[in-house]
């Protein structure tokens, strides 16, 4: 067995893993944004009932939550793109089952 085929043998399983790895970064996104988008808004935001309202304490928790949904965009976004990179690579280092003969047919006298 030379070199190249252990190779390719190697890279179908290494595509799966990666597509594998990125569907589990899209679970973990997906689970951390139900948390967060089942948080009540007062809590969320930090209002406790009977209070007068601090805006800067608001503004600053809504701020804050505004760059964990981005940041959650982003991993999905990142996750999506893993998984999509080790498909491609389990398609790309995938051996053929059989090899099929292209015959030539013969050319076809003019008229």
């Amino acid at each position: 067995m030379s070199k190249h085929e252990s190779r390719e043998g190697w890279g179908p399983f290494v595509g799966i893993l990666i597509f594998l790895l990125g569907v589990g970064l899209l679970l973990l996104t997906f689970s951390l944004a139900y948390g967060m988008f089942t948080t009540p808004p007062e809590v969320a935001l930090g209002l406790a009932p009977g209070k007068t309202l601090n805006v800067n304490d608001a503004s600053r928790s809504g701020i804050a939550m505004l760059y964990r949904v981005l940041m959650l965009l982003v991993m999905c976004i990142v996750s999506s793109l893993v998984a999509s990179r080790g498909i491609r690579l389990y398609g790309a280092m995938r051996r053929p089952l059989e090899k099929v003969e292209i015959l030539e047919e013969e050319p076809s006298p003019k008229a």
